[in-house]
């Protein structure tokens, strides 16, 4: 097989499945940004139909960062993510998935740096909540978190912070998915 890419305009049909946390599609606009960062790092690059699939469970778990963080913002998303977005997301062993999620969650912060994903990610997952207010108005809501740091803001933003920092990947350390013990 030739090298193949999952660009983008190849992942996006499979990021509208996953992500459908917010109505507005907020969280779409973050996954765009985000896999820029997978492209980049080269993990949007296969040359076999199963490294291509390892690239394609990128986009889900994508999905799963972004919901996790907003479950330890203490924010209930409008929808969470289906049984079957869950169940193809971890038919790969845990171990490949916390694989995984930390090349992903390297990608992120090689791309992006530790605290600008962290404000990415706040900000989307509330402007996703409040619906219309913009970004720039959201940024000085929480102006001393990005200046003084999470714990300035209280518990929930410090534990959306260690998820993003990667004190927390396991896929059994996870809150916001029940991972069912396999038969």
């Amino acid at each position: 097989m030739e090298a193949g890419f999952l660009s983008w305009n190849y992942a996006r049909p499979i990021a509208r499945e996953y992500f459908q946390f917010w109505p507005d599609g907020e969280d779409m606009l973050w996954a765009k940004s985000c896999w820029a960062a997978v492209e980049k790092s080269g993990l949007a690059v296969y040359h076999t139909e199963q490294e291509e699939m390892v690239c394609r469970s990128y986009v889900g778990l994508l999905a799963l960062f972004y919901q996790e963080f907003a479950w330890r913002l203490g924010v209930e998303t409008y929808k969470a993510l289906s049984e079957e977005n869950t169940a193809e997301i971890f038919h790969a062993s845990l171990d490949e998935i916390d694989s995984r999620l930390i090349q992903l969650r390297d990608a992120l912060q090689d791309r992006f740096g530790l605290c600008e994903l962290y404000r990415m990610t706040l900000l989307s997952v509330e402007a996703g909540r409040q619906g219309a207010r913009i970004p720039s108005e959201l940024a000085s809501d929480y102006e001393s978190c990005f200046t003084y740091g999470p714990e300035s803001m209280g518990l929930p933003f410090e534990r959306a912070f260690s998820f993003v920092n990667g004190a927390i990947l396991h896929p059994e350390e996870l809150c916001s998915v029940t991972i069912l013990p396999a038969s």
